[in-house]
């Protein structure tokens, strides 16, 4: 009948008739970890001052957090929120930024805890010298 709506076949969450089931490996994820810290984001087309802040504030980081694992400096970090429209960086601070707008929560404190023993051991090494 021409006055009858069909639904969106893309828009069922079935496929063949059959209820679509989450892989077992996917639901331990769920599991683990909440949503918001087992999702990473994807990289914005336009990477401004607001999105780095909004991208460390989610992960709980401070500023000087997200400019160790960004390899700048806190006050570089603070320029950038400052600035307003698309921000341009050299390019391997560009693809570094990119680089983790990819980690989850979890793999950003990772990092995180990684670049800080490779900073006390740095410091240990300076000291002794």
């Amino acid at each position: 009948d021409p006055g009858t709506a069909t639904p969106d076949a893309s828009a069922s969450p079935k496929k063949n008739g059959r209820q679509r089931k989450p892989s077992l490996e996917n639901k331990r994820r769920a599991k683990a970890q909440p949503a918001s810290a087992a999702t990473p984001l994807s990289a914005p087309a336009a990477i401004t001052g607001q999105v780095i802040r909004s991208l460390y504030a989610g992960w709980g980081f401070t500023r000087s957090d997200f400019a160790r694992l960004a390899g700048v400096t806190p006050s570089a970090v603070q320029a950038w929120e400052r600035k307003t429209g698309e921000l341009t960086f050299r390019r391997s601070v560009g693809d570094t930024i990119r680089q983790l707008f990819l980690l989850s929560a979890g793999e950003a404190r990772q990092r995180r805890r990684e670049a800080e023993k490779t900073r006390r051991g740095e410091e240990r090494v300076s000291k002794a010298e």
